[in-house]
């Protein structure tokens, strides 16, 4: 989740000043100092994470109003802001003292309660233990607190802590100016941050203002703490176009006898946040082992989702190639830079899920931990392979009572109309088993028939404008159609993720696959945008179908990075495995198309459904 910001409330004020009236985004940048592109970002911020029973709606021609009430804002994130600036400089305060330190003092200073320092530092010490870093607090009735444990993984909190979410990178520098004072001068700080654009720039890197802040932060500690705490050389990270990068800046800044491990450091941090295109890496053994951890994973994926990726060798070379790059940032677990999560895992669904389980194979045979930034990379690659694989035709039967001129005819119209489509005839008297199992759905010239699959019964002798429209529909959404009856679709009260998502798995009567549902939670939030997500089991179900759920709550709730209200429960049976990139390319489609409060009762969603 994005920081909320001063310049989010603010723009939340303006909004809330002029409620029922549309305020332009000309006129909203003129007032916060930013540009129009700014403004639509903040708007989508504030959309996606922190409005719950209020929106901010748009208007091409008219600008922004807000509609709603905020009379339940997420008020943690809020107060998020106040945490991050006092907890940064506790931190740097503690690096400092290099000992024991006065919980009251601190808390005086900051003009807070020392219960509130404690608050902090417990909210630090779960940051720790979440990401395994080798750091910890101590803390000693009469003595105080003090930060013990590795130098490297001290500088990760410490620069974990910092806001980097910045439009312009002034704005950035005037925060730094303040956050790092004690270290810096607001001078240092303003020819540092320039000396390291001079290099980007000369190397025709461009980052976002964000990206450029986290840099700086990472160098502006480099170079105090490198003073006194120098860190161990990292071999790995000694060689190849990001060490030279990160030589260029230690040279630019003024620090020509930059220590190894300072290199390596700065180097890494290169590397995390993709500074520079994937670097081949000699290091032969380590591509062997890595070759085999990606086979293992690409092998599990073919089981699961019933896909060739074994016989990609150019998959294959890609993984290992990035991985190999990525191997030691991903050991030491840096902070990977991924600015398109949040479209990746909304866009390309499918090649998202099965990077979470290939990266959670990977991370077994590895002894490493891989983060769902880096799992947004590896969906790129797999989405790759996918766009390179041949495209199966869409099959769909065409059960006729016609003659065969005519059938023929039907057949060709509709191929023509739709090139991904595949007629199979059929002729009357017919054996169900003709029907194939994977059929998107059936025409048919017989109003009497019926079959598992759905079914659209032409009615006249040749197919017709409003037949071609039908067949559009269920090409669109025909599996949504098919497979969410009413009695898959619920109205919900779920207060959070936890209690919606088990309120909805005991409706739909799937108890038993709960535990592995909450297992792929915990690899990455199945949120994909729209307020919707797609819980699911992190492997196929022993079941004799595909079954689809649909929970609609009264409330949007926090699900991962963003508020969900519309939650999709996929169990996916092992014998339907076919289904999964269709079913999320529909539900995709869905998010980009409907409005949330039009799909509230069933039939609000079968409208939405209909083209």
């Amino acid at each position: 989740m994005v920081a909320l910001k001063k310049r989010h409330a603010r723009l939340l004020q303006l909004l809330k000043e002029k409620e029922g009236r549309f305020l332009s985004g000309r006129e909203l940048g003129e007032q916060l100092g930013v540009s129009d592109r700014t403004i639509r970002n903040d708007i989508r911020i504030l959309n996606e994470d922190y409005l719950i029973n209020a929106e901010i709606v748009s208007n091409n021609r008219l600008g922004y109003k807000l509609r709603g009430t905020l009379t339940q804002f997420n008020k943690r994130s809020h107060l998020d802001l106040d945490y991050h600036k006092r907890a940064f400089q506790l931190v740097k305060e503690l690096l400092d003292a290099n000992g024991w330190m006065s919980y009251d003092k601190f808390a005086e200073t900051h003009f807070v309660s020392p219960q509130t320092i404690h608050s902090d530092v417990m909210r630090m010490s779960e940051w720790l233990k979440q990401y395994d870093r080798k750091a910890m607090f101590d803390t000693k009735p009469f003595c105080g607190i003090r930060l013990l444990g590795n130098e490297q993984d001290k500088r990760m909190l410490l620069t974990s802590l910092f806001n980097n979410e910045f439009a312009a990178k002034q704005e950035a520098i005037s925060q730094m100016t303040t956050a790092f004072s004690g270290w810096h001068t607001p001078q240092s700080i303003a020819d540092i941050g320039k000396k390291l654009s001079d290099v980007l720039d000369a190397h025709s890197i461009y980052v976002s203002a964000s990206v450029w802040a986290k840099l700086l932060a990472v160098v502006l500690v480099a170079v105090h703490r490198g003073k006194t705490h120098e860190l161990s050389t990292n071999k790995s990270a000694q060689a190849g176009a990001n060490w030279k990068l990160a030589e260029q800046i230690a040279n630019a800044i003024g620090w020509p006898c930059c220590p190894d491990g300072e290199l390596a450091y700065l180097a890494s941090n290169c590397i995390a946040f993709k500074l520079l295109p994937i670097q081949k890496n000699g290091n032969a053994a380590a591509s062997e082992r890595l070759q085999a951890a990606c086979l293992a994973g690409l092998s599990l994926l073919e089981k699961q989702y019933g896909v060739d990726l074994i016989g990609d060798q150019k998959l294959l070379r890609h993984l290992t190639l990035h991985l190999q790059n990525m191997l030691s940032v991903l050991q030491d677990q840096y902070e990977i830079e991924a600015p398109s999560l949040s479209m990746i895992k909304a866009q390309y669904i499918h090649a998202f899920q099965m990077a979470v389980v290939f990266a959670e194979e990977l991370g077994e045979k590895l002894s490493i931990s891989v983060p769902e930034a880096e799992v947004s990379y590896l969906a790129l690659h797999l989405q790759a392979a996918i766009d390179r694989m041949e495209r199966k035709p869409i099959r769909v039967p065409l059960i006729s009572t016609k003659s065969l001129a005519m059938t023929t005819l039907m057949k060709q119209k509709v191929e023509q109309a739709y090139p991904q489509v595949s007629i199979q005839e059929i002729y009357i008297p017919y054996a169900p088993s003709a029907v194939p199992r994977d059929a998107a759905f059936v025409l048919t010239t017989s109003k009497e028939l019926k079959t598992q699959h759905k079914t659209l019964y032409i009615e006249g002798d040749f197919i017709t404008k409003e037949d071609i429209a039908r067949i559009k529909e269920c090409l669109t959404y025909g599996i949504l159609q098919a497979r969410v009856t009413e009695d898959c679709f619920f109205r919900l009260n779920g207060q959070t993720k936890e209690e919606l998502l088990r309120l909805l798995v005991k409706k739909a009567g799937a108890e038993v696959y709960l535990p592995s549902i909450e297992s792929r939670e915990q690899l990455s939030a199945t949120d994909i945008g729209n307020r919707m997500a797609v819980p699911h089991p992190l492997i196929s179900i022993d079941a004799p179908e595909t079954k689809i759920f649909v929970g609609m709550n009264s409330r949007a709730v926090q699900w991962g990075e963003r508020t969900v209200q519309m939650v999709f429960l996929l169990l996916v049976s092992e014998r339907d495995t076919v289904l999964y990139e269709s079913i999320f390319r529909e539900i995709y489609q869905l998010s980009k198309t409907a409005r949330l409060q039009d799909m509230k009762s069933y039939q609000g969603f079968r409208n939405s459904l209909s083209l």
